[in-house]
């Protein structure tokens, strides 16, 4: 039973002024009764039921439930009595938009932590008494006033609360409707308090046992229709919800909501990536990353000596040279000339002698076809290979470089085919051609051949003087080169170093630093821009979800329930971006990489190109800062609309 006794209510009004919506209301309540609170608007009806419902506190007097004086509830109390002991029956329906009926009415019992089975025969049962069985797939907004009204009654009644209370459940019908309603609320809430608030006098004295009557927030009448003997009532145990109950509401609504849920996760995922690559273009080791992409464009992994007196190189220096840290291999370059027979004709040609080691060759990831030479044995340049196999016109090179045809169609026409050299005797040497080589760098390299050392010997003979080095080197970057420069000049001063190589490369270094430079900017501005944006992105969503927080509530749930259902939908959105952002970003810094490289130099694309990934350790640093940045933007909107009075936002949001 309810007793309200001596009970006051009243608001503060915008004017500053106090409004006394309830005075001295003394009410007892007994299971089993219809009654009917009517009166004019503003007389206080909907201020009665909203606070015998939990939904509104008051001012002065006593609540009484069941002999248990409930006045010093606290919110957690509240919402249990809400969950369990209270159904409600709203004017403006107040159905989540993006659920379905099947899945608004299993909401109570989900708050009430009921097993998936328990859930689904109870809504099942009670969608065919208000007559939905047909309909339980279909959104509020796909039905008729009427059908929705029967939803909001399926839900009030689902978990068997005892007492029904109704705020003008029959305003937006139709008399025919309301009559359907007001039967089919009689009939299902047989045995239970049911109170219900209208307008509709002259229908409502047909079902109401007991009619009382509101004027100037008194009661003015209170008169009993039928005599009803009070019904007994079963105390219910809370199944308090659990962790997991809310979790899979949220991540239910994240299916619901898949158009708001995809754009925010689009949305995130933009942010983190341009962050990301942003952070990891801005870190210095971006550097090596685009030597390791042009050197096989242009060779920075190589220094090129000579002596200034024009001496020639012996074996000890070259061997000292070779023992320096770092140093992959040393090439010697022989001043004798090699001649090859084409068309019947002698030309000179370049070539280069190969490392003793197959591993050891500097351009092993350009030998796109065929195979590392063996003894009598060529490896062509691809420029070569065109040269032997272009027709008449020489328009095979144009067409090469339009990407009309490929390496392999060179290859095609050229295997099985044999160089013809000529050594220094005047004797012709076929040598088989094993495979070709694609440095990509027409405009430096004049290397025409490749041979291994005995067969170059057998072509110019042996110790021929040894003009130029080649040194090769096993890392890539910059600090490497200047430290071996700086052993090698150590060891002579008579050395002369090649460096065109190296301005090339600072060349290049150059123009990248003023990209870095750029980049390291925009990457301050975008974070500060990207952290505004999410707080009001995630803002905004929260914001638009207030009815359904207030619904929520009004159904049971604690603001801890409210806030877990939340920011588990934004975690999981949140770690779906940040793992599609490593992605996004690893194609981006790719993008950028590839794209500087050859924009810096004048040669074709880097057929030894490889992804770049990035750094594990700044990957999870952005992913950690974006996760608490979203984590903390979404509780205090989340904590601040779940605070709110549950009667203020259903009243602003009918």
């Amino acid at each position: 039973m309810i007793y309200l006794k001596n009970l006051d209510k009243s608001y503060i009004l915008k004017s500053g002024k106090k409004y006394e919506a309830l005075k001295n209301i003394n009410l007892k309540c007994k299971y089993g009764e219809f009654i009917s609170i009517v009166g004019r608007s503003g007389a206080g009806k909907t201020s009665l039921l909203n606070v015998i419902g939990g939904l509104d506190t008051f001012d002065k007097g006593t609540f009484y439930l069941d002999g248990i004086d409930v006045t010093s509830f606290c919110e957690n109390e509240w919402n249990t009595y809400r969950n369990v002991k209270v159904g409600f029956i709203f004017q403006h329906y107040n159905l989540i938009n993006h659920l379905t009926v099947y899945e608004n009415v299993e909401i109570v019992l989900i708050l009430n932590s009921y097993c998936k089975e328990g859930r689904k025969k109870l809504v099942l049962d009670v969608l065919k008494k208000v007559g939905l069985e047909k309909q339980i797939n279909k959104k509020p907004g796909f039905l008729s006033g009427g059908e929705q009204q029967r939803v909001a009654i399926a839900r009030a009644i689902v978990n068997n609360p005892d007492i029904i209370l109704a705020d003008e459940p029959t305003g937006q019908l139709d008399k025919k409707t309301a009559k359907q309603i007001l039967d089919l609320i009689k009939e299902v809430c047989k045995e239970k308090l049911v109170i219900v608030v209208t307008h509709m006098e002259q229908l409502i004295k047909n079902y109401a046992t007991r009619i009382i009557r509101l004027s100037d927030g008194m009661i003015k009448e209170d008169k009993t229709v039928v005599e009803v003997a009070a019904k007994k009532v079963v105390a219910k145990e809370n199944k308090k919800i659990k962790f997991k109950a809310a979790l899979f509401l949220g991540m239910r609504n994240l299916r619901q909501k898949w158009i708001s849920s995809l754009t925010l996760f689009f949305i995130c995922t933009i942010i983190l990536s341009l962050v990301m690559t942003s952070l990891i273009i801005a870190n210095k080791d971006i550097k090596n990353d685009i030597y390791r992409v042009t050197a096989n464009r242009t060779p920075m992994n190589l220094i090129e000596i000579s002596k200034s007196d024009n001496s020639d190189f012996n074996h000890s220096e070259i061997n000292r040279i070779k023992r320096i840290e770092n140093v992959q291999s040393v090439i010697p370059i022989y001043k004798e000339l090699i001649n090859y027979l084409i068309n019947n004709e002698f030309s000179s040609i370049n070539y280069e002698l190969l490392p003793d080691k197959e591993k050891d060759f500097y351009l092993h990831e350009a030998l796109v076809c065929g195979n590392y030479p063996a003894e009598n044995e060529v490896l062509l340049d691809i420029k070569m290979a065109i040269n032997l196999v272009d027709d008449t016109e020489k328009s095979l090179y144009s067409r090469y470089d339009m990407n009309m045809i490929s390496d392999e169609d060179i290859w095609e026409k050229l295997k099985g085919q044999s160089l013809k050299l000529i050594n220094g005797k005047g004797e012709t040497l076929n040598y088989p051609i094993s495979g070709i080589v694609n440095k990509s760098v027409w405009d430096y390299s004049n290397i025409d051949i490749y041979l291994i050392k005995n067969d170059l010997i057998k072509i110019i003979g042996d110790n021929k003087p040894i003009k130029n080095l080649k040194i090769y080197l096993s890392n890539f970057d910059e600090k490497t080169r200047n430290e071996t420069i700086h052993i090698i000049d150590s060891l002579d001063d008579n050395y002369y170093f090649n460096l065109t190589i190296n301005d090339e490369v600072n060349n290049v270094y150059e123009n990248l630093n003023d990209i870095i430079n750029i980049v390291k900017a925009f990457t301050q501005i975008l974070t500060v821009v990207s952290i505004i944006s999410v707080i009001a992105l995630i803002n905004y969503t929260v914001h638009t979800r207030i009815k359904e927080v207030g619904i929520m509530k009004s159904l049971g749930a604690s603001t801890n329930d409210i806030k877990i259902m939340f920011t588990s939908e934004y975690l999981l959105i949140t770690s779906i971006s940040i793992l599609a952002s490593y992605l996004v970003g690893m194609l981006l810094t790719n993008l950028f990489i590839r794209s500087s490289s050859v924009a810096y130099t004048k040669n074709r694309i880097s057929v030894g190109y490889h992804f770049v990934w990035p750094n594990l350790i700044l990957y999870l640093t952005v992913s950690f800062g974006g996760l608490l940045v979203i984590l903390l933007s979404s509780l205090i909107p989340i904590h601040k609309t779940a605070k709110l009075p549950v009667v203020d936002i259903i009243r602003e949001k009918k």
